[in-house]
């Protein structure tokens, strides 16, 4: 999901009445400005390099079972639909949840907590960090998303194209 900032009336309804995951994103955002944009708590938006103005909320990734362990493809597929959903983004937002997981097993804390900490070793190494609970940010233009993607890329052996006119 991505929205512009200025185009929601009201953020905590708008993200409540998509799904209750949805709700958990609700503690990112503060008040509207003068101008009456939805703006990101002041922490985040002191933090923020970014001047974009769109969210974008990560609610799940999952990729294919065969595309796994090749040495970043998912992260790099991941990284390259991100550019795809939101040229500009001011903030991409995850709550890190390893969703292939039985809900048995989520219970299962000796199953739980190393899958958790895979699927956070995945969003870190696409330049995510943990910031409000369980929620995770990355801002693009921190260059912390790029270095990982260059390095992704370098990884796989794939070549940047020169940007066309």
């Amino acid at each position: 999901m991505a929205s512009a900032l200025q185009h929601v009336q009201d953020i905590h309804d708008a993200l409540d009445a998509r799904s209750e995951d949805y709700a958990k994103f609700i503690p990112l955002f503060g008040s509207r400005d003068q101008f009456g944009f939805v703006r990101l708590r002041d922490d985040l938006d002191d933090q923020s390099e970014s001047i974009g103005t769109h969210v974008v909320i990560i609610d799940r990734a999952q990729l294919a079972p065969a595309w796994r362990g090749l040495g970043g493809v998912g992260r790099l597929l991941t990284a390259r639909l991100l550019r795809w959903v939101c040229t500009d983004p001011r903030l991409v937002t995850v709550l890190p949840f390893p969703i292939d997981l039985d809900r048995a097993l989520l219970k299962d804390n000796s199953i739980f907590e190393p899958a958790l900490e895979r699927v956070r070793r995945t969003w870190a190494a696409l330049g995510f960090r943990p910031t409000i609970g369980q929620l995770w940010i990355m801002d693009p233009a921190d260059g912390t998303h790029h270095n990982a993607i260059t390095q992704i890329e370098k990884t796989l052996g794939i070549e940047r194209s020169a940007p066309t006119a």
